[in-house]
């Protein structure tokens, strides 16, 4: 198992976006012979879960990568949130996890390394699994080997998504001034400062605009202002 965790949806709904953004992670690990199975709540979302075998991955070197693996276990795993239907990176979070649930998952795929689990068995272990037990059963269940809770981000202000264009090369449009100023770029990424923003989009709001090019062919934009969370009043409470 890498150190991202992809997540694919079609049209995330901005409650999505901000739960992925923002929102507070639990992570559990269940590790059985033939498979890992990584489950996984994002904010108020429903539980999900994700299955990992070496056996899946045949281009692999098993032994580089056992040696590797003993030598340096990352100990953050990169979270992102995919439109798949545009295939736009929504959101890009690092989590930092917790030393027993990193080692846990580390010796796992060491043991894996070791086996050689086989597709067919890999198969029948995760039937076994789903047969029996929903993401939020498998959550709970005396089947988990570690735990991990990530805690949300309680900031004052975050950063909005208000415009997210695909442009030439399709038949959407990209505002002029953004095709000029990347035009003007030797690199393919990059993100336009505010002083190259126009006043009127300032005065929106808009503080912040990234955009990517995509083979020379394709230009995607996205447009970000800062929106204020209001704060809950806390009521004293009497002892």
């Amino acid at each position: 198992m890498n150190s991202n965790l992809i997540v694919g949806m079609k049209y995330p709904t901005k409650q999505e976006i901000k739960a992925y953004k923002s929102g507070k992670i639990i992570l559990k690990l269940i590790v059985r012979p033939h498979v890992i199975f990584l489950v996984f709540k994002i904010g108020n979302l429903d539980w999900s879960d994700v299955t990992y075998s070496n056996c899946l991955y045949q281009e692999i070197e098993h032994n580089k990568n056992q040696i590797n693996l003993q030598k340096n276990y990352p100990k953050k795993l990169k979270l992102v949130l995919v439109d798949s239907n545009s295939r736009v990176v929504k959101v890009y979070r690092v989590l930092k996890l917790s030393k027993k649930f990193t080692n846990i998952l580390r010796d796992a795929i060491v043991e894996q390394c070791n086996n050689s689990p086989s597709v067919k068995n890999y198969n029948v272990e995760v039937k076994k699994i789903y047969n029996k037990f929903q993401p939020g059963q498998l959550a709970i269940n005396k089947l988990v080997n570690a735990s991990c809770e990530i805690q949300g981000t309680d900031r004052k202000e975050f950063i909005d998504l208000v415009y997210d264009k695909l442009g030439y090369g399709t038949a959407k449009k990209i505002p002029l001034w953004i095709y000029e100023y990347v035009h003007k770029k030797d690199d393919n990424k990059g993100i336009i400062t505010k002083e190259s923003i126009p006043d009127d989009l300032i005065q929106k709001g808009v503080v912040k605009c990234k955009y990517r090019k995509i083979m020379g062919r394709h230009l995607y934009v996205e447009l970000y202002k800062i929106r204020a969370v209001k704060k809950k009043r806390l009521k004293n409470k009497n002892v």
